[in-house]
């Protein structure tokens, strides 16, 4: 009997599970910041293990930001508010300030609501200057008493030892003035026999508080030295009558504001007024007068500099960045092994640079702020305190932004090289690198060839513009041409020793390490180069167009602009003789120029031009347009800017010199006997060929000014008189006398005079007479003094230690990475310096082929730059139209020589120093 037995159903499979819905968080802005999160966590920690790198960037980053908030912040500090600046300037209790300007009394008066700029209209105006019931009626709101009226005037104070110098005074009522002024020391002036002064007058006096000065005619006690840093008088404070100074402002105290309507109608009686409540509250902007453009060039020249600037930050920190990328390799290719992609390793990279920069940024501003606490301290403690402590927002937040962009640019080029990383190389420790793309480096060559060209068609054409977008499309190129450098240089291992193919080898095999080093260097070694050469150039263009004028060593004696032409008498023999205390004097005659004005304060009564020989003037017309001007500039040698010899003997600026060769035969110069002898045959000196007729004329204008309405033109004079062109330097002309006292009404007024001393010039004796004597400006006419080396110098410096840090940090890293093979040279018989002369090379590699493509880019650089600035000097276009040697680019060879021996020195001595010279063998794995 057969049983069956049945085999049980199968069970059925269980079902298969659903599948998971997709994490949250992993899409969208969520997501995005969880995976930056995670990216920023990896950075932090990666940057505290490779500690050098990081501190490294992070102070190269952080020094210029901390430069940019201290700078800012000092800005803000010293110019302060609208209102800091009102209350520094007219006191902290004072509603407003109300002037009638001295050179338009009369006038109707235009200007904007926080005074920055105003205009006057005579020919509106009501002729004669606002009187203090006419102030008083404009402010009928005011208290009478809150009106307080300003006497000012200049007057001579003078201490017992004969001590002299005119200041300008003011003089307010004994009750209010502590509502306008504080004394920093002692007291304020409570009676019209006492003072106070500002503390540089006072230490130019040599008064202090107690000591007797005299006031005009007066005689004073000092009780107090006042702080007028910003106030629009000089800082001689007293009270009273005594000195019987005129009105010429008035303070508005109290309570009661100053309105936009009460100053439009002060400035109807020509009356200029600055209010705090209209600073507060200005006017609706169709109301306020203001003027502003912008220039559109000037803004592209703003960007392009700021780009080249950005670059070199950016090749400059970018050695720091790449160093710790090659240092995070293992750590990358364990996040690529763990199911990471390429965009979390590239996320971890630039999250690295933006983590330092960041934390660079940080780090600047507490330095900036420190050193500005303590600059802030420090001026606190002196006269000339800063108006207040400020930080604004602009002084710190685009530092740390530019902080934090550069680093992330600076991170850009390794983050895309980690995009490619052969993760199972960098696992078993083997250095495996990307093949480089041939075509990188004949782009960087088109780049650079245009830049080139872009920079040298901006140089001909005067254009900044295109300059400076030719010096970044150059730099750009010569970066990308690196790799193809190093290729070249590659040829040369054959003939090299073994630790010079050893380090050639390697710096190729290893471009990620060594291109951003060699291009830092080169960064850095062309902006040295090319800052030096221009330099060198701008200090020929000087050199070419510093003329000694009056002879060096002659000795200018001239009058403050607040004297009289009395007290200018009186007071140069008493500087005279304080002159002949230090240095004999040969001879010293009295200097006078054509009265155009009693002082700077007083009203012109005429001008002075010296016309140009219509046939050598410039054609432009007042309808000549901005374009067909330049064309002009550019083509017609005529249209060249004249530069004039500054004048050595006005100090109103009108510059022309009256002798009859009194004066010139003292000069030092070449010329100045011939000159003399013209000068007493009755013709006019004269300094350009422009200036002399085709009669051989020289013709010299005087405008004379209508006293009842200067509007009015009035009558005008023309000297003509034979010319004579001398090579002196002293005005644009020098007039005989007599032809000056054939003009009615023209009139000589003294100025000042001239010394020859009777021993050669010398440093020692100048330096003890130039200063103030009574008065009197003395002043030494010295030798051309060179800055160029201590310029150089200190370019020389700055790069060179950040291409050793490139340099170093460099040869740090191919030091670790192939100490491997170093160990293997030694354990197979190779001596001991080997490791020594490792280092050196890979060093020397870095070093001499940054410095040597640095110093070409830089010439290229440097001559553009040199170029341009030739071309648009006015006064070397003038020297060359005068037949002059004009300077061509110079090339301060000597530095450049510096430049190429001694960096590449230090850095193969530094990397040879620090190298071990044993190492221990490790095991290898195959590769």
């Amino acid at each position: 009997m057969t049983t069956t037995i049945e085999r049980p159903a199968a069970p059925a499979p269980p079902p298969e599970p659903e599948p998971a819905a997709p994490a949250r968080g992993r899409r969208g802005p969520a997501g995005w910041a969880v995976r930056w999160r995670v990216a920023l966590r990896i950075a932090t920690h990666s940057a505290r293990r490779n500690r050098l790198s990081t501190v490294i960037a992070t102070t190269m980053i952080a020094l210029p930001v901390a430069a940019a908030v201290f700078l800012l912040s000092v800005m803000a500090s010293a110019s302060g508010t609208a209102i800091t600046t009102f209350e520094a300037s007219y006191g902290a209790d004072t509603q407003a300030y109300l002037q009638v300007p001295p050179a338009c009394e009369g006038c109707t008066i235009e200007q904007s609501p926080d005074g920055a700029g105003w205009g006057g209209d005579r020919a509106t105006g009501t002729g004669t200057a606002a009187t203090d019931a006419e102030v008083r009626a404009l402010l009928p709101a005011v208290a009478p008493a809150d009106i307080v009226p300003q006497h000012s005037g200049t007057l001579v104070l003078e201490r017992d030892e004969g001590v002299r110098r005119p200041f300008g005074v003011v003089s307010l009522p004994a009750d209010r003035v502590g509502e306008i002024f504080a004394a920093r020391t002692g007291r304020l002036p409570e009676n019209d026999r006492e003072v106070a002064l500002s503390w540089r007058d006072a230490e130019w006096l040599g008064v202090e508080i107690g000591e007797q000065v005299r006031i005009g005619t007066v005689d004073a006690t000092l009780t107090g030295i006042i702080d007028s840093r910003n106030r629009p008088v000089a800082g001689v404070l007293t009270v009273g009558d005594a000195l019987d100074l005129p009105e010429s402002a008035w303070y508005v105290l109290g309570d009661t504001p100053v309105t936009w309507a009460d100053v439009e109608g002060l400035n109807a009686i020509g009356v200029f007024a600055i209010s705090r409540y209209v600073i507060d509250n200005p006017p609706p902007d169709e109301e306020s007068w203001t003027s502003s453009a912008l220039d559109a060039q000037g803004v592209g020249i703003g960007a392009a500099v700021a780009a080249i600037a950005v670059i070199e930050a950016v090749l400059l920190v970018g050695p720091a960045f790449a160093v710790g990328t090659r240092r995070q390799t293992r750590q990358l290719a364990l996040v690529a092994a763990s199911g990471g992609s390429r965009r979390d390793n590239r996320r971890i990279v630039l999250a690295t640079g933006l983590a330092i920069g960041l934390a660079a940024g940080v780090v600047g501003v507490v330095v900036g702020l420190a050193a500005l606490t303590a600059v802030w301290l420090v001026l606190a403690q002196g006269w000339d305190p800063l108006p207040r402590f400020a930080v604004p927002w602009w002084a710190v937040l685009p530092p740390v932004a530019f902080a934090a962009g550069l680093a992330l640019l600076a991170s850009l080029v390794p983050a895309r090289s980690v995009s490619r990383l052969d993760v199972v190389a960098a696992l078993a420790g083997r250095r495996a690198e990307a093949t480089p793309r041939g075509r990188v480096p004949w782009i960087g060559v088109a780049f650079a060839v245009v830049g080139l060209g872009v920079a040298v068609t901006g140089g001909v054409t005067s254009s900044m513009l295109l300059v400076v977008v030719g010096i970044v499309v150059l730099e750009l190129g010569m970066v990308l041409s690196t790799g193809g450098i190093l290729s070249l240089v590659g040829r040369l291992a054959p003939r090299l020793g073994v630790a010079g193919r050893f380090a050639v080898r390697d710096g190729l095999r290893q471009r990620s390490r060594t291109v951003p080093a060699v291009a830092s260097v080169m960064a850095a070694v062309a902006a040295v180069v090319a800052g030096s050469v221009y330099v060198a150039t701008a200090e020929a263009e000087q050199r070419a167009v510093w003329r000694p004028g009056v002879g060096v060593g002659l000795i200018s004696l001239q009058g403050d602009y607040l004297l009289r032409s009395d007290e200018v008498a009186d007071a140069v023999p008493e500087a005279i003789a304080s002159i002949e205390e230090n240095v004999a004097l040969e001879g010293w005659a009295y200097t006078y120029d054509i009265r155009t004005r009693e002082t700077l304060e007083s009203m012109p009564t005429a001008s002075v031009e010296l016309l140009i020989n219509p046939d050598r003037d410039c054609p432009a017309t007042e309808d000549t347009t901005q374009a067909e001007w330049e064309e002009l500039q550019r083509d017609d040698p005529r249209c060249v800017g004249r530069s004039y010899s500054q004048s050595f003997w006005s100090p109103y600026g009108d510059g022309f010199l009256v002798d009859d060769g009194s004066v010139v035969s003292l000069l030092l110069a070449d010329g100045a006997a011939d000159a003399a002898r013209a000068l007493a045959a009755g013709s006019i000196v004269v300094e350009n060929e422009d200036d002399v007729w085709d009669d051989g004329t020289a013709h010299l204008q005087i405008s004379f000014v209508d006293e009842t309405d200067p509007e009015v033109p009035g009558r005008v004079e023309t000297i003509v008189a034979p010319a004579v062109v001398s090579g002196l330097s002293v005005s644009r002309a020098i007039v005989p006398p007599a032809l000056v006292e054939g003009v009615e009404g023209a009139e000589t007024v003294l100025i000042g005079a001239v010394a020859r001393p009777a021993v050669p010039y010398e440093a020692e004796w100048a330096d003890r007479i130039t200063g103030q004597h009574g008065g009197i400006d003395v002043d030494v006419m010295r030798p051309f003094q060179s800055s160029m080396d201590v310029l150089i110098a200190a370019i020389v410096g700055v790069a060179t230690v950040i291409a050793l840090a490139a340099t170093w940090l460099s040869v740090a890293l191919a030091g670790a990475e192939t100490r491997p093979d170093l160990a293997t040279l030694s354990a197979v018989g190779a001596g001991p310096g080997v490791t020594r002369r490792v280092a050196g090379a890979q060093a020397a590699v870095v070093a001499v082929v940054g410095v040597g493509v640095g110093i070409v880019l830089g010439l290229a650089l440097g001559w553009v730059l040199g170029d341009w600035t030739l071309r648009t000097n006015e006064a070397l276009a003038e020297l060359a139209r005068e037949g002059g040697q004009v300077p061509s680019v110079t090339v301060p060879w000597l530095w450049l020589v510096v430049i190429a021996v001694v960096l590449p020195a230090l850095a193969v001595a530094g990397a040879w120093l620090t190298a071990p010279r044993r190492l221990p063998l490790v095991r290898r794995l195959a590769q």
